[in-house]
């Protein structure tokens, strides 16, 4: 590939994605609406396992399931395919507006990283 397609296509990329996040942010607010559904959210990486989800979030493992199902349904995330070994996120939070519950989702994370601590 040259320089000048692959920066043609990181170009068309970019329109793509900027229209898309303009499409899915008002619904990414209603499905997206806990720090519990933003942290798995958050940790769909399109790498990480259902069960490296379930032990990086403490989230169970039904639930993180169902999370992501939701995901998948509203257009948010990628199913596995032949890039992506898992489900992926296909948007920061902060691309959809919910910077607030990505903050929210860190506070719970370190609050309960200091409970388990003092155990």
């Amino acid at each position: 590939m040259t320089d000048e397609t692959e920066r043609l296509l990181f170009g068309i990329l970019q329109y793509v994605r900027a229209s898309a996040v303009s499409t899915v942010r008002g619904p990414a607010r209603s499905v997206i609406d806990t720090p519990r559904k933003a942290k798995t959210y958050a940790a769909m990486n399109g790498e990480k396992t259902l069960q490296e989800i379930v032990a990086a979030t403490g989230i169970p493992r039904a639930t993180v399931w169902r999370y992501q199902s939701d995901f998948l349904s509203a257009g948010l995330a990628a199913p596995p395919g032949k890039y992506n070994r898992n489900v992926r996120s296909l948007f920061s939070l902060e691309e959809l507006g919910l910077a607030e519950l990505a903050v929210a989702a860190e506070a719970e994370t370190g609050t309960k990283g200091a409970e388990e601590a003092a155990e």
